[in-house]
Formats: structure tokens, C-alpha cells, sequence
């Protein structure tokens, strides 16, 4: 029986998100590419305790108060969501994470468990390093790139 070779798969929208629009990204530097890394791993640590949490719960014979888990499973995807727009070049998710961090340090006033502080301040580092001045000038490369695929100028600074 022949073998019929498949057209290639081009995608209706590009990974970009600019319908009609293709733009060259520049490469990651490291300190996005490691702020990607810390805030994924965050994110893992994040999830195992989370579901920790409720197993010891079940098993204990409580019954669980599910709102809690659902919070923090949308917290999780949250924050994991804005890390690849990170990764990807989005400037929005970095001022959103920084506000996240923000918002989370104020809640580590309340926090016992060493872990959650821990997962915080790994956090607030990975945060610094999505504005230090490599990341810094691969977001405004990422901007300019998408100024110049639509025929605009760039942005001022």
C-alpha cells in the first residue's frame, strides 16, 4: 500500500498571537530562561503540596474544604500561564508576576509553614531576574519585533 506524504500542518495563528503576522524573537537570555525554570519549579512544589495537603485531609477522616484546594490549583495555573508568556517574550506577565510577588509577600505575614515563605522568596528572586537588564532588553526587543511585523515604529522609551 503506498504511502501518501501529508501536506505540512501550518497553523491558522501564528505562535504569536498577530493573525497574518510573523515575528522573529529574539533568543531568551539566561535570566528569563532561569526566572522560567524557578517559577515552574515554584509552581511543582506548589502542586505536590497542595495535593499533599488534601490527601492527608481525606485520610485523615476530615472532610475537605475544596474552595481552599480550587484556590490554590487557580493560583498555580496562574502564575505557571504567566511564566511561559515570560518565557515567550510577553511584557504583561512580568509586571503581573511582580504583582503576584507583591501581593504574596504581604501574605507571608500570616504564613507558618517554612515552605510557603521559602516558595516566596525563590519567587521574588525569580521576579528580580525577569528585570535585570538582559531580560530588560529581550522584552523591548520582543516589543520591537512586533512593532516592526506590523509596520509601526517602535515604541518610545
Amino acid at each position: 500500500m503506498p504511502t501518501e506524504r501529508r501536506p505540512e500542518f501550518k497553523p491558522m495563528v501564528p505562535a504569536n498571537r498577530l493573525p497574518g503576522i510573523v515575528v522573529e524573537r529574539p533568543p531568551a537570555p539566561r535570566t528569563v530562561a532561569a526566572a522560567f525554570w524557578i517559577l515552574v519549579a515554584t509552581c511543582a512544589i506548589a502542586l505536590a503540596t497542595e495535593v499533599a495537603g488534601l490527601v492527608l485531609i481525606v485520610r485523615g477522616g476530615f472532610s475537605p474544604d475544596l474552595s481552599y484546594f480550587v484556590a490554590g490549583l487557580v493560583a498555580i495555573g496562574i502564575r505557571a500561564s504567566l511564566a511561559f508568556a515570560a518565557r515567550r517574550g510577553a511584557s504583561f506577565s512580568r509586571a503581573l508576576l511582580t504583582l503576584l510577588a507583591f501581593i504574596s509577600a504581604f501574605a507571608l505575614f500570616r504564613a507558618f509553614d517554612p515552605l510557603d515563605i521559602v516558595l516566596e522568596v525563590i519567587m521574588v528572586a525569580a521576579v528580580v531576574l525577569l528585570w535585570v537588564r538582559p531580560s530588560n532588553r529581550y522584552f523591548w526587543a520582543v516589543v520591537d519585533a512586533k512593532a516592526a511585523a506590523k509596520g509601526n515604529e517602535a515604541p518610545p522609551r
